[in-house]
């Protein structure tokens, strides 16, 4: 094993522990102010500090994970096409990440209520629009770069520049959370919408991986036909 390959693979791990890790702590953190606050234990200042606290500790969390991410989406998107992301993406990413966030927070929980809800929402959704759209601007020329290196190594529509084994193993990741998902959606109430939209991407994601080992089994038979034929 080559030392790029253990470095990236260390990326995945650290990813992986940073997201499931830093989501179980958020959400016990949050259920704890919740409950604290719903028994009348605390004051309302008190439940606006926890939520200070768990901002904070997201805040580090996210920054941490979106590090880790552009990573991750360095090495297994952009490095087998021998591309570099833009500076300017990073940061772009972290921002976008964090406003969505919030987003989130606005419409699954009480913190805001009325109409003011949903000018707040739609004042977050307006400012994640935009940071894409700088984001996706940030990012022509790679995707230039992109374009030309599957053009020239002959990938099929749809493949992934990944060996078999990342082709499982994202396929085992999601044909995990997929279900999941589902079990999250039955039993909640108030925010089984959020956990079913959880479940169609997904959804959407295994179907993605399996066109992709599709394709690329396709192109590798297609190639050993070739061969055999020239033979």
């Amino acid at each position: 094993m080559t030392p790029e390959v253990r470095a990236a693979r260390r990326r995945k791990i650290r990813f992986m522990v940073v997201a499931g890790v830093g989501g179980a702590v958020l959400a016990a953190l949050a259920a704890v102010a919740s409950d604290l606050y719903a028994d009348d234990r605390v004051p309302p200042w008190g439940l606006v500090a926890a939520l200070g606290l768990i901002a904070l500790v997201a805040v580090v969390l996210v920054v941490v994970g979106v590090r880790e991410f552009v990573a991750v989406i360095q090495g297994e998107v952009l490095a087998p096409y021998g591309v570099e992301a833009p500076a300017r993406a990073a940061p772009l990413a972290v921002a976008s990440i964090l406003v969505a966030g919030l987003f989130a927070v606005v419409l699954l929980t009480d913190l805001i209520t009325g109409s003011a809800r949903w000018i707040v929402a739609a004042v977050l959704a307006v400012v994640v629009g935009v940071l894409y759209l700088f984001a996706f601007r940030a990012g022509s020329e790679s995707r230039r770069h992109v374009k030309q290196a599957r053009r020239d190594r002959g990938y099929l529509p749809g493949e992934q520049p990944w060996s078999w084994w990342v082709h499982a193993g994202y396929g085992a990741f999601f044909a995990v959370m997929f279900p999941l998902q589902i079990v999250n959606a039955v039993r909640s109430e108030a925010s089984s919408w959020f956990f079913w939209a959880g479940s169609a991407m997904f959804a959407a994601m295994l179907i993605s991986i399996a066109w992709s080992a599709t394709q690329k089994w396709r192109r590798e038979h297609r190639g050993v036909t070739r061969a055999g034929k020239a033979a």
